[in-house]
């Protein structure tokens, strides 16, 4: 995959999404994305909105209750990268 790489910022982490923050990336509503967030594997997501640096996405498939109930009480900061299919984004996430 080659393409563009910015640190991100993940917030809102439920089973079937997210919100991203990013300084330097700019995506598109619609732009398909891979989301790979520390001791996962890549999880494919949509934009659904943009906003101020800010995007929500939507996971294609939901992420089991109970993995994202772990991830939010232990990591306070996650390591993750997000790809874009047309470029590569790599950075923190925090939950």
């Amino acid at each position: 995959m080659s393409g563009l790489q910015d640190s991100v910022t993940v917030s809102d982490l439920s089973t079937h999404g997210c919100r991203i923050t990013t300084r330097t990336l700019s995506l598109a509503v619609g732009t398909r994305v891979l989301l790979k967030l520390d001791g996962l594997e890549a999880i494919s997501c949509t934009v659904r909105w943009v906003e101020s640096g800010q995007c929500g996405l939507q996971f294609e498939r939901p992420i089991y209750e109970p993995v994202v109930e772990h991830l939010c009480r232990l990591h306070v900061q996650m390591s993750g990268e997000v790809h874009d299919y047309r470029a590569r984004t790599r950075g923190l996430c925090s939950g």
